[in-house]
This record gives structure tokens, C-alpha cells and sequence, in this order.
């Protein structure tokens, strides 16, 4: 571990969770380890990757190991055998977009276009069988209903709505039945305003912008190129033979990224 005067591990400049993960395990094992610097050869190896490079120093015998979170990529497992992976990342292709324009009526109709008519119909139908019952079961209820059978129909469907509206039960549950229902309801409420306050959100933002890309195959139809990193060339290449040919090489995603504003390529 570290010691006075020391910021990393074993008295190097390397610090972090993996690092302290491979000490722990070193040190359990007894086994007593330095820190080599990577050499000319390999840095002349793969003067773009670090990674590679230390790899590459690995299968010269110039270091025992490598620690740290390598892509396991077809190069590199050429070069020397790794452990079992520690995390996965996931890679996602990143496109332009533009900027959507809509009618007045497209905006009108996006509210409504949360929900499927089907699903639209299911909660009227929900809404409306809550508001029968609880006149049914609290019809002696005089705060919410009157003595008319037409009246008390009225009010009550008026609440259920209200309740949809307002975010809760508007009904003031008097007997045990009532009561029942309105909690029922109440979740109901609950779960419909949740879906759709997300739904909505969801389809404003995707009404509002396009994008022309939205797959590997629609980039390389669209004769775009796609940023990658150069230690990652060969590995997406090999699992999407379309792009040969029609990649960038970046050696950080900050340079992908540049690359993509500045239109060296279309995606990343």
C-alpha cells in the first residue's frame, strides 16, 4: 500500500480501483512486485496505444503482467493471454442530428399521442369504473352525491375525471367500500400520470430532432465515416466488415469528438 510520502500504489504514480484490487491480491499471494517502465521497443510497437504497448511489453518478457482496464481486443489477444474481465463497456455509435420542424397540428396532437387509443380507452374505461362504484357503494355519501340517481352519476363521473386531472381521487370516501376503491384508484392515478409525464417527455425530444443515422449500416450507406479509436480499428472492424475502409483514427475520444464537429467524420 501506500506510505508516507507516497501517493500511489507501492510507491508509484499509479492509483485507482484496479490497481488496488491487483495489490490486494499480490500481497495475499506473498508476491513481492515493482513497477517497470514500458520500453522503446514497444512503445515502437504501438506508439498510438499505451495499452497495446504494455501488452506487447508482456509478450517480450520485459514485464510480468499488466494491470489496469484493457479492451480485450483481437491484436492484443494475439500479442498475450488475458484474465477474466472485470466489466464490460458498451459501445454506442453517435450521429449529428437536426433540428425537426412541426406543424401547429403535429405540435396539437403530440399530447395525445402518449398513449395508444387502445391504452386511452382502458383508462377512460378505468376512470369511469371508479366513479360508478364509489357512487354505488357511497351513494349515501350527501357530500359528494344528491338524492338524483341522474345527478349523483354526473357528479360522480365529474370527480373521477377531476381526480385523472388533478393528480388524485376527488372523491371523499365515507363507508369502507368507498375507501377501498379510492385507493385502488388513487394508484391508478398514480401509475398513469408516471407513464405519461415520461412518455410525453420522451416524445417532445424525439419530435424535435432527427437523426439520419441511426445504425452502422446506415452510415456506410449514407457514405459517411466513423470516428474510432485507432486501438479499436481492428476489433469493430471485424465485427462490421462495412466500415473497412471507411473509418477515422483517433487516438483519445476527445479527438473522435473533434473529429465528428468538425466534420472528419459523420459519426463515432
Amino acid at each position: 500500500g501506500s506510505s508516507a510520502g507516497c501517493t500511489g500504489l507501492n510507491c508509484t504514480t499509479r492509483t485507482g480501483v484496479y490497481y488496488w484490487i491487483n495489490e490486494e491480491i499480490l500481497e495475499a499471494a506473498d508476491i513481492p512486485w515493482i513497477e517497470v517502465e514500458i520500453s522503446p521497443a514497444s512503445r515502437a510497437f504501438s506508439p498510438v496505444s499505451s495499452y497495446t504497448a504494455c501488452v506487447h511489453e508482456v509478450s517480450i518478457g520485459g514485464a510480468d503482467a499488466c494491470f489496469g482496464t484493457f479492451w480485450i481486443t483481437q491484436q492484443r489477444l494475439s500479442i498475450a493471454a488475458f484474465t477474466t474481465g472485470l466489466r464490460v463497456d458498451n459501445f454506442k455509435l453517435v450521429s449529428n442530428f437536426r433540428k425537426q420542424d412541426q406543424s401547429f397540428w403535429e405540435r396539437v396532437e403530440a399530447p395525445y399521442n402518449v398513449f395508444s387509443k387502445g391504452l386511452w380507452s382502458s383508462i377512460v374505461g378505468v376512470t369511469v369504473l371508479a366513479g360508478v362504484g364509489l357512487w354505488f357503494v357511497d351513494g349515501a355519501n350527501d357530500e359528494d352525491f344528491s338524492d338524483s340517481a341522474v345527478k349523483g352519476l354526473l357528479k360522480t363521473l365529474y370527480l373521477a375525471i377531476f381526480g385523472i386531472f388533478s393528480g388524485g381521487p376527488a372523491h371523499s370516501a365515507h363507508s369502507p367500500g368507498a375507501k377501498v376503491i379510492n385507493l385502488g384508484f388513487a394508484f391508478f392515478i398514480l401509475l398513469v400520470i408516471s407513464a405519461y409525464t415520461a412518455n410525453l417527455a420522451n416524445i417532445l425530444v424525439a419530435n424535435s430532432f432527427t437523426f439520419d443515422v441511426t445504425s452502422v449500416d446506415d452510415a456506410v450507406r449514407n457514405g459517411g465515416k466513423v470516428c474510432l479509436l485507432e486501438a479499436l480499428e481492428d476489433t469493430i472492424t471485424s465485427v462490421h466488415p462495412v466500415l473497412k475502409g471507411r473509418t477515422v483514427g483517433a487516438s483519445t475520444p476527445a479527438d473522435a469528438m473533434e473529429g465528428l464537429v468538425r466534420g472528419t467524420c459523420t459519426q463515432m
